[in-house]
């Protein structure tokens, strides 16, 4: 039962940390057309 709480949570630490990344890449590319202009 530990086992699949850890999994559970590493599974949605794994979700969590895909979204934050495409967030930052939209960020970044933000800025960068932001620099361009």
């Amino acid at each position: 039962m530990k086992m699949k709480r850890i999994e559970a949570l590493f599974y949605l630490c794994s979700i969590n940390y895909r979204l934050f990344k495409k967030i930052r890449i939209k960020e970044k590319s933000g800025f960068y057309m932001f620099v361009m202009l």
